[in-house]
């Protein structure tokens, strides 16, 4: 049973799970009933989020019209095994190494690209070339480590794609694709710009550093900008 919940993680999903590891709800399809042929591959969302309400994985937290829930994590137990699963599946890497990683901002820079490109190969480039597959990553990267976060909120004059604060520093994320792997460089540069331009930091409430932190990408190949406000 575990392993078909693992195996049938895609990146929407871990997205999902990512966000009520959190602590958030979030709308999805749970259909009523699930044939043999959906159980076997649970491609379909709502034979797949059926499944996880039937066994426990996850629970209801409000119901929404048709097949469509609000559904939640329902205890601190699961919570850690989702955070394992999740682990498991797309980083395969030491939990205290992510931890270690949002700890300083130099980490943060050089290591993060390395763990990206190493683990980034879960998700099918060729049909997904937008921001929204780094997004994911770095989701599910907070949630798997236990590490609060929010995810595109309204702040200044737009919306932020990540932001986060761990160990007394605060972390701006935006992600830019860039049109040619040569011009990675120039789109990390445009994402923190952005940062500045949109004033993305104005809602936070805390008085830690605040780093912006730009990244580029192309594909699998990335670069990560880091400047301080």
């Amino acid at each position: 049973m575990i392993t078909l919940v693992k195996s049938a993680l895609t990146a929407e999903r871990i997205y999902q799970i990512s966000a009520a590891i959190n602590g958030e709800s979030f709308l999805a399809t749970v259909n009523k009933k699930i044939d043999g042929e959906q159980l076997a591959t649970l491609q379909n969302e709502g034979a797949y989020y059926s499944l996880l309400v039937q066994t426990g994985y996850l629970t209801f937290d409000e119901s929404e019209l048709d097949d469509n829930y609000m559904l939640k994590i329902p205890n601190t137990e699961l919570k850690k095994a989702w955070q394992s699963y999740i682990l498991d599946k797309l980083y395969l890497t030491n939990l205290h190494k992510i931890i270690d990683m949002f700890n300083s901002s130099e980490n943060l820079e050089y290591m993060l690209p390395e763990l990206m490109y190493d683990k980034l190969s879960f998700f099918d480039f060729k049909q997904e070339t937008h921001e929204v597959i780094y997004h994911v990553y770095i989701a599910g990267l907070l949630a798997a480590a236990g590490i609060p976060f929010k995810s595109n909120r309204e702040s200044g004059r737009g919306r932020y794609d990540i932001f986060t604060n761990q160990n007394g520093i605060n972390y701006i994320f935006e992600f830019k694709k860039a049109t040619t792997a040569e011009n990675i460089e120039e789109s990390s540069s445009e994402a923190i710009a952005q940062i500045r331009d949109k004033n993305y930091a104005a809602d936070i409430e805390n008085n830690d550093p605040t780093y912006l932190v730009g990244i580029g990408f192309h594909l699998k190949e990335s670069q990560v900008k880091i400047d301080q406000l």
